[in-house]
């Protein structure tokens, strides 16, 4: 019976490729029982060959030459010894078998069960809204939704499924599969992954087999991989960076700073570090990973090489890993605004917490295509939005206060952040002149300034914009506002406003504000 075993104190454990004069301090193998002495023998005499001449010792043509007259015991002792060593033929043997695993395990009952599965319910309505152009907000960063976009473009999907919940059949619905499978295709890319970053930092056969087989074995990645997720392109952009960073540590020692080889891993570590962070905000954990890693080469250099060499080193690094991440990073926002050119309704749907200019640019907005002044004049209808970053409208409603918190009838004020016609209020001079119908007017155009008073009016409930002496039922450093049924004329229609009950020939006092110009 043959018996094998794998050298336990070689000195090839390190991530760059060693020497033509390194050499080796123990054997590889023992042979058979009955010549278990005089092989080990042998191979301590031949325990100084590099580990690159065991490989070529053992390359393809030594394999498989006379193949068929080999007894099975040397033929377990070739493949074996092939494998320790590292050698091409059981290097691409193993390589390609996991890959075929993790494809085989990941695409098997791929297209069941045919209905939305868990959040393919969020992602798949925004690639929806991405192929049909209309414009919505997600916490994540672009690029992952880009990225199953463009599977769901490829297969023909013309994001007509409404993915309103789960469970909701995919029959009938063309080119949704395609997308599933595109999101397998790289969730099994991170075994031979896992593979090659286990063989470029260790150069074992055996570590990078293990690694490769304990990802096609891992049951969350394997059914994270079957649905319409960003989990599969943040899990694909993360091991593709760690493997170029891997590939970077090994150019550096194998062909030296600066050379075709370290240019190009270093600048595809820095693709994919943007590709990362534009698929979710974990992969910080990933430029975390890299960042340290330049850190500690970066100090290995401090006292190593001339100044000026050292700031080529830090300006490389930059250029590579700061700036090319952050051009790949605004890059799929570009994409993404440039996709959406549709605004959900006329009102708005999540563009309304965006800026106006933004808005004007959406078709179907209601202030696509118009005409506004730059600056308010009086009988202007407005809307008065807080400052803060995707801050409320000034919004008011045919509702009370409660009547225990806020007694006399008063009208609710409130914050609202979409776009409504309960938004909308008219400047009004300080009085009424009596000389104007309606209080519209129609001469030349008047500008407020800073430091006019001006008054209100909410055009919806036909009242004007008031402060009370109470102090605000959240903020209690400032004063509670409401909107008063006092109007310029009683109307002859009271029905839209049941709390229009009084008229009086001058506004009061706590109607009018201050225009404060910034």
């Amino acid at each position: 019976m043959c018996k094998w075993r794998k050298a336990t104190n070689s000195s090839d454990r390190v991530l760059q490729d060693l020497p033509e004069d390194h050499v080796l301090e123990d054997d590889v193998f023992s042979d058979t029982d009955s010549n278990q002495s005089t092989q080990h023998a042998a191979a301590a005499s031949t325990s100084n060959q590099t580990l690159d001449q065991k490989r070529e010792a053992v390359d393809l043509t030594n394999i498989f030459d006379g193949w068929w007259n080999k007894s099975l015991t040397n033929k377990i002792d070739a493949v074996m010894l092939d494998f320790w060593a590292g050698g091409k033929v059981s290097l691409w043997i193993y390589f390609c078998l996991t890959t075929l695993l993790s494809l085989a395990s990941r695409l098997h009952y791929i297209f069941k069960p045919m209905v939305v599965i868990w959040d393919e319910a969020h992602f798949g309505k925004m690639v929806s809204w991405y192929i049909n152009g209309t414009y919505f907000f997600d916490v994540h960063p672009p690029g992952g939704k880009l990225t199953l976009t463009l599977f769901g473009w490829l297969g023909g999907y013309n994001g007509s499924h409404p993915f309103t919940n789960p469970s909701m059949s995919y029959e009938g619905y063309h080119g949704i599969m395609p997308m599933r499978v595109g999101c397998t295709l790289m969730g099994a890319a991170l075994a031979p992954l896992a593979f090659c970053c286990a063989w470029t930092i260790t150069r074992r056969l055996p570590a990078a087999f293990l690694a490769a087989v304990l990802v096609v074995a891992e049951v969350g990645t394997l059914t994270l991989s079957k649905f319409i997720l960003l989990d599969s392109p943040l899990m694909f952009f993360m091991m593709s960076a760690f493997l170029a960073m891997c590939r970077l540590h090994h150019a550096t020692f194998m062909h030296g700073s600066f050379s075709q080889p370290w240019w190009s891993c270093l600048a595809v570590t820095g693709v994919f570090l943007g590709c990362v962070m534009s698929v979710k905000f974990v992969g910080l954990f990933m430029v975390a990973v890299v960042g340290f890693y330049t850190v500690h080469s970066l100090w290995n250099l401090v006292a190593t090489v001339h100044w000026m060499d050292f700031l080529y080193h830090l300006l490389a690094r930059t250029a590579c890993l700061i700036l090319i991440p952050v051009a790949v990073y605004i890059g799929f926002f570009a994409v993404h605004d440039a996709l959406l050119y549709k605004a959900f309704n006329e009102m708005g749907g999540e563009e309304a917490a965006l800026s106006p200019e933004y808005q004007m640019n959406l078709e179907g907005n209601i202030l696509n295509q118009a005409n506004y002044s730059l600056d308010v004049v009086y009988s202007s209808l407005i809307s008065i939005r807080n400052a803060r970053l995707a801050g409320p409208y000034l919004h008011s409603h045919n509702h009370t206060y409660p009547e225990k918190l806020v007694p006399g009838d008063k009208q609710q004020v409130t914050g609202y952040r979409a776009k409504d016609h309960n938004n909308l209020f008219r400047v009004l001079f300080p009085s009424d002149d009596p000389d104007v119908e309606g209080q519209v007017y129609s001469g030349a155009p008047e500008s407020l300034t800073n430091g006019d008073y001006i008054r209100l009016h909410h055009v919806i409930t036909n009242t004007s914009l008031a402060v009370d002496e109470q102090k605000a039922l959240f903020a209690s450093k400032h004063k509670l506002v409401y909107a008063d049924p006092y109007v310029y004329k009683q109307p002859s229609d009271t029905e839209n406003n049941p709390f229009l009950q009084r008229k009086e020939e001058h506004p009061p006092h706590n109607h009018l504000w201050k225009v404060l110009v910034q």
